[in-house]
């Protein structure tokens, strides 16, 4: 199964039988010459001119974030609503929320709010050091919650796998719906928006079709 972010497949698409990047090739020519044209960032989020001036592109996005919000919360309650269920059936008492990147931002707003809204000890811990210091936890009582754009960072994989071996229950929270997070975590929740994923390195997504599952 194809485990690329759509962004990814497509440049793909558009080059058969190109070389694909690799950790030692992580820029091949044709890659090169494509982000020449347009900056990577603005191929992942699809738009169609580079922005010198305002407005830009993070403008739109803050425009949209009312009627995303409305749409979020129409649409994904009943899965929010059956996550919340299960942490209470689990009995869970901390939330380990973690992302790299901008997606680290959007962990440390959910540690905010679980903070402010719920009796949970909750910490907000970066991907690449939850994988590599993961905190002393009682796994059973314990959750990971990881944020992911395009569901393949790789230090946000490497964090799921570490809580997984450690039989801490997972959950993926991301807005590409064919992605790696979403098969290695127990968990997930998926909101589509036209940008499709976040900005990972090209080649750590190719890369991570072969990570272990």
């Amino acid at each position: 199964m194809n485990m690329l972010p759509r962004w990814a497949q497509n440049l793909l698409e558009q080059h058969p039988g190109a070389e694909e990047p690799t950790p030692e090739v992580p820029i091949p020519s044709w890659l090169e010459d494509e982000v020449k044209k347009k900056p990577l960032w603005y191929i992942i989020r699809e738009s169609d001119v580079v922005r010198e001036v305002h407005p830009f592109v993070v403008y739109d996005e803050i425009l949209k974030e009312p009627t995303q919000w409305a749409d979020i919360l129409a649409t994904k309650r009943l899965e929010v609503d059956a996550l919340a269920k299960e942490f209470t059936e689990r009995g869970i008492q901390r939330v380990i929320f973690t992302g790299c990147g901008s997606a680290f931002f959007t962990a440390i707003h959910g540690n905010l709010l679980f903070r402010r809204f719920t009796d949970l000890s909750t910490d907000a811990i970066e991907s690449y050091e939850l994988a590599h210091y993961f905190p002393h936890v009682d796994a059973a009582r314990t959750a990971v919650i990881a944020h992911s754009g395009t569901g393949g960072s790789i230090e946000t994989l490497e964090a799921i796998r570490v809580a997984k071996e450690r039989n801490v229950l997972t959950v993926a929270l991301s807005n590409t719906d064919v992605s790696p997070i979403l098969n290695e975590s127990d968990r997930s929740v998926v909101y589509l928006t036209r940008q499709h994923c976040g900005p990972c390195r090209f080649a750590c997504n190719v890369g991570s079709r072969s990570s272990p599952a």
